[in-house]
Formats: structure tokens, C-alpha cells, sequence
């Protein structure tokens, strides 16, 4: 069974549940939730997707693990309090590289365990920007301070670039203001897995981060940007 892209991308739009089509997508959760204290090192439940790669899901939402033999490329680390747990969930393999989706602490929160045991942490130009300065979230009225250095991106990039880590090409790219004013994808290429943070969702139609510079017309044009990206065999992975 393969995703339907065209339908889930398209679904991500209007709002459409397209759970039939995604059957790698059942680990999605609606946002943080309150973890109790013994799960907080406990191994997530995970699933391979290809002979390399894992699927991790409820760190809140998703994550991807590509094993290289020699250490871990990792996209998304998680919200903070699950950070050990993710890291209990790959198998005693140590994190080499780790890519932001983008700026919310669902996706950063595990930067500071990852970038202290040495991690290279890659992200968009605009997500660096805002993890290192305090920051507003106006629907909550609170402020967010800012990553210590250690967790901070230490590579950025403006539109696109790409890497070989074992025997995966790896691509990755800009999503312009989609969700918020620095989203990207990240493709594993030779196994076909598509990670697409929280532009798209097949469970409900993801928040626009206006705040952030998010709109409708962001979206759409990532959504174009995805299905010219992927294929009928692609397994695309939200956040």
C-alpha cells in the first residue's frame, strides 16, 4: 500500500481527512501533550519505512531516523521532555546530523540534548533566526526564550541543498512561507521517504503560523512544489 500523494498533499488545503490514503501517518498527534515522568526516557514506538530508515512517532508527532552506519541523520528532535526518549528510541546510535523543519519547540525541543552530544543541526536561514532570540506567541500571550548556542543551527540554507550520507542522497529544500516564514522538506531520495514538517497534515488542516509570516497562499505553493517533488511510491511523513 502506497500514499496517495496527490490527495494527501491536496487534502492538506481544504481540510480533508485523507487517513485511508496515509497508513504511515497513524502516530500524528494533535500537539503537545502532558508526558508522564516514566515515559520521558522510555523508547517511542517506531517503524521502518525502508531498510534504513525509522519512523518515530509521539515525540509529540513524527520524526525521521536514517541509520548510515555511522551515526544518525535525524529530522526533527522532538519537544524537550521527550528528548531522552528519542534518543533511547535509536538504538544506542548517536545523532550526526539533525535538520529542523522549522522553528516550534515540537520540533527543536530535543536541539540542546542533541547539539551538546555533538550533533550538526541544519535548518533554514529564517528558523535560525528565530530559535536564537526571545520570541512572542501571541495565542498563548507568553514569551519563548531563546535556544542556548550549543542548540542553535550551525548550518543554514536560503533555497536548497543536498548531501550523500552513506548510500542516501539526501535533498532538501525551502518551503516558502507555507506554515511559518522558514519551512523545508527534507527527501531521502534513494529510499523515497519525504519529510514535510507541519505543512501538510492528513489529520487535520495545519495551523498557519501568521505570526511567523505562514499563509494560505505559502501553503499552496508548497503543496505544487511536493507532488513536483515526489511519486506515487513516495511516503511522505508530517511532522
Amino acid at each position: 500500500m502506497t500514499t496517495d500523494r496527490r490527495n494527501f498533499l491536496q487534502s492538506s488545503l481544504s481540510g480533508l481527512v485523507a487517513l485511508a490514503s496515509v497508513p504511515l501517518l497513524g502516530g500524528v498527534l494533535e500537539g503537545c501533550q502532558q508526558v508522564p515522568s516514566a515515559a520521558r526516557k522510555s523508547a517511542l514506538p517506531t517503524e521502518k519505512l525502508s531498510d534504513r530508515i525509522t519512523l518515530i512517532t509521539g515525540a509529540p508527532g513524527n520524526l525521521v531516523a536514517l541509520s548510515s552506519g555511522d551515526g544518525v541523520v535525524l529530522v526533527d528532535s522532538g519537544s524537550s521532555e521527550l528528548a531522552h526518549a528519542v534518543r533511547a528510541s535509536l538504538a544506542g546510535e548517536r545523532v550526526r546530523t539533525l535538520f529542523n523543519t522549522h522553528y516550534h519547540t515540537e520540533q527543536t525541543g530535543g536541539n540542546v540534548l542533541f547539539g551538546k552530544e555533538g550533533a550538526e543541526i541544519h535548518s533554514h536561514l529564517i528558523t535560525r533566526q528565530w530559535l536564537a532570540t526571545d520570541y512572542y506567541v501571541p495565542a498563548d500571550d507568553r514569551w519563548v526564550k531563546a535556544l542556548p548556542k550549543v542548540a542553535l543551527p550551525t548550518k543554514t540554507f536560503r533555497e536548497k541543498g543536498e548531501m550523500k550520507v552513506g548510500a542516501e542522497s539526501i535533498e532538501y529544500g525551502y518551503l516558502l512561507e507555507a506554515h511559518t516564514r522558514g519551512d523545508i522538506y527534507v527527501f531521502f531520495r534513494d529510499s523515497n521517504v519525504l519529510a514535510v514538517g507541519d505543512v501538510a497534515s492528513p489529520l487535520r488542516d495545519p495551523a498557519l503560523d501568521w505570526y511567523a509570516g505562514g499563509w494560505l497562499g505559502g501553503r499552496i505553493d508548497a503543496m505544487d512544489d511536493l507532488i513536483k517533488l515526489s511519486n506515487d511510491q513516495t511516503r511522505i511523513v508530517p511532522a
